[in-house]
């Protein structure tokens, strides 16, 4: 290797390394703001707020024995509604029934609290997490960009292109689509054994089933992009050696 071409190889090395690092990013943030974290709250407050309210307000109504079930029920949302809401919005809900009470009482009044809790350490809101993924996946598909056309222009040749993004691409998809199937893998056991010290076992099954739902759309999609991407890279590296060998007429 000659000392002029030394430059022109760290030069490459940093612009790969750019790209390992902000093209998952564009692809992670780009999911998130599809998917949306407000959306996925919700979800997987819905699933445990519904079955944890669902099975409390029948053990309650069970002990007792003056009312019965459909009376006991509508008392106890009337009663409870006042807790979250106002009385025009309570009125009638214990007629409506229990899940209109938690997807129109519950729901709205416990992810409005989520939103507004703080992230750890940061400034950062639960609420503002959607925006902040929308700003991120701009920067890192700039950044991309940048470093691909940079790249591109360093290279030159198209065999030399081929080959080097190509190999970029696969090392992006495939510990991308690895790691999405080893957290897709892991999640449901993950999820339970954290939750095991915080509730009882029914409670535990139902916050790891709404947790896992509402993850696994985004790994799933994170898994396909990146088989994917490894796909088309180890497509185009096959390319630049068999339109760009030494023996083909495209062979720059």
């Amino acid at each position: 290797m000659s000392s002029k071409e030394i430059p022109k190889k760290l030069i490459l090395a940093v612009l790969s390394v750019v790209f390992f690092t902000f093209a998952p990013l564009a692809i992670n943030a780009y999911l998130i703001t599809q998917i949306g974290v407000k959306n996925t709250i919700t979800g997987i407050m819905e699933g445990v707020a519904g079955k944890t309210f669902a099975t409390g307000l029948k053990e309650t109504c069970d002990r007792q024995n003056v009312l019965t079930y459909p009376e006991c029920e509508a008392l106890a949302l009337d009663q409870l509604c006042l807790q979250y809401a106002g009385e025009a919005s309570c009125s009638g809900v214990g007629a409506k029934g229990k899940d209109y009470f938690v997807n129109n009482i519950l729901l709205p009044d416990a992810v409005s609290k989520i939103n507004e809790m703080q992230i750890p350490n940061t400034s950062v809101k639960v609420g503002e997490l959607d925006a902040l993924a929308g700003n991120l996946f701009v920067i890192s598909v700039a950044m991309t960009l940048i470093s691909v056309i940079l790249m591109i222009m360093m290279i030159a040749t198209p065999k030399g292109v081929l080959k080097t993004m190509g190999s970029n691409i696969v090392l992006v998809g495939l510990p991308m689509s690895a790691l999405a199937y080893a957290a897709n893998s892991a999640l449901p056991s993950a999820v339970s054994k954290m939750a095991g010290g915080l509730a009882d076992q029914q409670t535990t099954e139902i916050l790891t089933s709404a947790v896992v739902s509402g993850i696994k759309p985004f790994l799933d999609a994170q898994m396909q992009i990146g088989v994917v991407l490894t796909i088309l890279g180890l497509v185009a590296v096959a390319s630049s050696g068999i339109f760009f060998g030494e023996k083909k007429f495209l062979r720059k």
